[in-house]
C-alpha cells in the first residue's frame, strides 16, 4: 500500500509541477504511444493534460496521431516517430528566435493562421523554420531531408544554416518545399506521389479543434514511465548548438545518475556539460596558495 500510495504522490507531483508557469497548450487527441518529457522524468501522455513552454513529446512507431493544440489557435499534430519541443527560445545571431514549437525528428501538421507577428516562428528545425501559416501545412524533418506541403493557404519557408534564417519562399496552396542535407532547398507546383503516400494516413482527415471539450475538466493523473536514460536522450543532447543550449539550462539540476554518468564518459560530444559535470575544473585559482607554492625570494 504504501508504495502504490507513493506512485500516486510522485504521479501527482509530476502533473502538477512548474504550474507557476502558465499552460501553453493542451493534448486533445492521443491515439498511441506517446510520451510527455518535463524536464528528465517521463510521463505517459493523455488527452485533457496540460502542456508548458519547454515540454518535450515523442511518439511511437505505431502512434496514429496526437494532437496539441495551443492557446495561441496554432494545432500541431504528431505523426508516428516524432519528437519536439513546445515554445522554446533558440539564440539565432544576437537575438532569440521563439518558435511555437521545435522539431527534432517526424512529421508535424500545422493548422491556424499566424497572429500579428507574421515573421514569428511557427516551427523551426534545424534544416528550416516556418511562419506566416494561414490554412494547413505538413512539415517533415527526416535524417538527411525536410520537406514543407502548403496542404492549404500559404505557408512561409526560409532554410537555416547555422541557425541563421535565409530569405523566405512563399508557399502557395498545393507547392512543396524540398531539401536533402545542406543543399540548397527546392520548390514543385505539385508533390510527388512518393512524397504523399508517405504522409501519416491520419493527416489525411480533418478533424475539428477539441480543446472546448476540456473546458471545466480536472487534469487527468500523470503516469510517470521512470527517468530519462543517456541512451533516450542522446537524439536530443546531438541536436543543434542552440538547442543543446536550452537543454544544459533546463536539465543541469534534474540529472539522475544514467543520465549524469553518459554525459560524463561521452563529454568529448558534449562540452557544453562540462562546466556542469566538472565545476571544480572552473574555479578561480586561489591566489594564498599559488603564493605559498612559489619559493620565497632570497
Amino acid at each position: 500500500m504504501l508504495s502504490r500510495a507513493l506512485c500516486w504522490l510522485i504521479g501527482f507531483g509530476f502533473a502538477t509541477l512548474g504550474y507557476a508557469q502558465e499552460p501553453i497548450a493542451l493534448a486533445t487527441v492521443v491515439e498511441g504511444d506517446a510520451t510527455l518529457l518535463r524536464q528528465t522524468t517521463k510521463l505517459a501522455l493523455r488527452p485533457g493534460m496540460r502542456l508548458l513552454a519547454l515540454d518535450m513529446l515523442e511518439t511511437g512507431p505505431k502512434t496514429n496521431i496526437v494532437r496539441i493544440e495551443f492557446s495561441s489557435g496554432t494545432i500541431a499534430d504528431l505523426g508516428p516517430q516524432t519528437q519536439v519541443m513546445l515554445a522554446p527560445k533558440l539564440a539565432s545571431g544576437p537575438k532569440r528566435r521563439p518558435a511555437t514549437l521545435y522539431a527534432l525528428s517526424g512529421w508535424v501538421k500545422l493548422s491556424g493562421t499566424a497572429g500579428k507577428d507574421r515573421a514569428a516562428s511557427q516551427l523551426l528545425a534545424e534544416s528550416l523554420d516556418v511562419s506566416g501559416l494561414t490554412g494547413a501545412a505538413v512539415v517533415s524533418i527526416q535524417a538527411k531531408s525536410s520537406q514543407v506541403f502548403a496542404e492549404s493557404g500559404t505557408v512561409n519557408v526560409s532554410e537555416r544554416r547555422a541557425g541563421q534564417a535565409a530569405p523566405l519562399l512563399a508557399l502557395k496552396l498545393g507547392t512543396l518545399y524540398a531539401r536533402t542535407g545542406t543543399d540548397k532547398a527546392s520548390v514543385s507546383a505539385h508533390p510527388p506521389s512518393a512524397f504523399m503516400q508517405s504522409v501519416p494516413k491520419a493527416f489525411l482527415d480533418p478533424i475539428p479543434a477539441r480543446s472546448e471539450l476540456f473546458k471545466g475538466r480536472a487534469e487527468p493523473p500523470a503516469k510517470p514511465l521512470g527517468a530519462l536514460t543517456y541512451a533516450e536522450a542522446t537524439p536530443w543532447l546531438s541536436a543543434e548548438l542552440a538547442l543543446r543550449s536550452v537543454l544544459v539550462s533546463l536539465w543541469k539540476t534534474q540529472l539522475n545518475p544514467d543520465l549524469r554518468a553518459g554525459l560524463a564518459s561521452h563529454i568529448k560530444a558534449h562540452p557544453e556539460w562540462d562546466r556542469v559535470l566538472f565545476p571544480e575544473k572552473y574555479l578561480p585559482a586561489n591566489p594564498a596558495s599559488a603564493a605559498s607554492a612559489t619559493p620565497a625570494s632570497r
